[in-house]
């Protein structure tokens, strides 16, 4: 028996050093990523831009970020999807990727498109406010996929 826990305790030991060992190699990737380095599956932009990077990412990945829309702004999502489809959801409410979600009658989508291939959307009529920025990969997708707001002049 003693001779059990001693085993159970060095598989516990060395499932512990591979955990911390997979935090350090994680907060390396992200230092990397802001270097030029592998890039984040989802990143907030020095001017607020929201942007998804999908490498050959598989369905069912997912990811979310806030973004603001102010007064006289509008949002602008652009496609440059080489491969696959991803469905974007934009949801008034918040733009903390940690709060508890809310239930989809209580909040309905502001935006819930699939996306594929390259192109420009614009949305002129979100009311200013904060909202999630969500996406969801529907088919194994590459590209990229971007959430930015631009002021109602630039129209």
């Amino acid at each position: 028996m003693k001779k059990d826990i001693l085993t159970v305790l060095k598989k516990l030991t060395v499932i512990a050093t591979a955990a911390v060992l997979l935090i350090c190699l994680s907060a390396c990737g992200k230092k990397e990523a802001k270097e030029g380095g592998p890039k984040t599956f989802i990143d907030v932009l020095d001017d607020g831009s929201v942007v998804a990077n999908f490498d050959k990412t598989e369905k069912g990945t997912g990811g979310g970020s806030g973004i603001t829309i102010e007064e006289g702004e509008y949002l602008i999502i652009e496609t440059a999807l080489t491969e696959g489809e991803v469905q974007v959801r934009v949801v008034r409410g918040g733009s903390d990727i940690d709060a508890l979600p809310t239930k989809e009658t209580d909040t309905p989508a502001t935006i819930d498109s699939v996306f594929e291939g390259s192109g420009t959307t614009e949305y002129l009529e979100i009311n200013p406010g904060n909202y999630m920025f969500n996406v969801m990969v529907e088919e194994k997708a590459t590209g990229t996929i971007t959430a930015s707001n631009k002021p109602l002049s630039d129209n």
